[in-house]
């Protein structure tokens, strides 16, 4: 079986341009355990052979990423809200705006 299993294996390292060698065996081998004895299907994807700690590594990396995408929008969001202020700011100070702005509230 572990024949079958290392065959199995190799056929995914080629498949996703991974260099085979013993540490990613045991951890591509103990996933495939992990999920079996949880009654889950394992997922054959790029990451099948990343541990417990390397997984968790990522999903905390893929966080930081996602706040720093959220602050970065948040402040093109603002900056774009005082750009639309200082042109109104400097609207209200234009004086043919100004009577224009005051003959349309007449109306």
């Amino acid at each position: 079986q572990d024949k079958a299993f290392r065959s199995v294996f190799l056929d995914w390292c080629m498949a996703y341009g991974k260099e085979p060698n013993e540490s990613r065996f045991r951890a591509f081998s103990s996933n495939f355990e992990n999920a079996r004895n949880s009654g889950m299907q394992m997922s054959m994807d790029e990451y099948a052979d990343l541990n417990v700690y390397e997984l968790e590594r990522m999903e905390a990396q893929k966080r930081k990423a996602s706040i720093a995408r959220d602050a970065a929008k948040k402040a093109m969001e603002i900056s774009e809200r005082v750009k639309v202020s200082a042109t109104i700011s400097k609207l209200t100070q234009d004086a043919t705006f100004k009577s224009l702005y005051l003959n349309w509230c007449k109306v």
